[in-house]
């Protein structure tokens, strides 16, 4: 991280300090559970999927290019419920 912190560094560092618990991607508290910070705590898989939002300042107008983005997102998501349908999952 070259010394920046980030919310999450923040997060984690209050989880590892005892003050509290969170929810994070696995990928976001990896290397903090490898040097045994913190522990993580695996969900089941049909709770663990979340709804995922994109978040900008309230005066922004939705832009062309993240409609189309939120668009791809979308189509790729149906693609993938529909491969694990297909595999009986």
């Amino acid at each position: 991280m070259g010394g920046t912190r980030t919310v999450s560094d923040g997060i984690i560092g209050c989880v590892s300090a005892g003050i509290g618990i969170t929810m994070l991607p696995r990928s976001i508290v990896e290397r903090s559970a490898r040097r045994n910070e913190v522990r993580i705590h695996a969900l089941p898989r049909e709770i663990s999927l979340v709804a995922t939002s994109f978040v900008t300042h309230k005066a922004q107008v939705m832009s062309s290019a993240l409609e189309r983005l939120i668009e791809i997102i979308v189509a790729l998501r149906r693609r993938n419920v529909r491969k694990r349908k297909g595999r009986g999952q």
